[in-house]
């Protein structure tokens, strides 16, 4: 079996803004800042994006009041996002390691 905890861990060191990009989400830069970017999809939902203390990035939905860590991001859109499957969600190697920096700009 394999290190679970682990694997829970490098799930979360996905890049969440790309990974909201993968759904649909685009990136608002007039409402964007240096310590989190906004990011807004078709269905109307605004979600802003931040690095949480943990270094995890962390969202929160303005429409639904939903927020939490790239997990609960992904059980809040309940499917992978279009083009891929649940496998490609959950290896870190098919996203980038990079995620927005709370000192603005991006850090890996």
């Amino acid at each position: 079996m394999g290190d679970d905890r682990g694997e829970l861990e490098a799930f979360k060191e996905l890049n969440l803004a790309e990974l909201a990009s993968a759904y649909g989400y685009e990136l608002d830069r007039r409402e964007s800042g240096r310590c989190n970017l906004v990011m807004r999809h078709p269905d109307g939902d605004k979600v802003i994006i931040a690095t949480g203390l943990d270094g995890h990035g962390i969202f929160y939905s303005t429409r639904t009041d939903r927020s939490g860590s790239v997990i609960d991001f992904v059980m809040f859109r309940k499917r992978p996002p279009e083009g891929k499957d649940w496998n490609d969600v959950i290896k870190p190697a098919t996203w980038t390691e990079r995620r927005p920096s709370t000192q603005g700009g991006w850090s890996r």
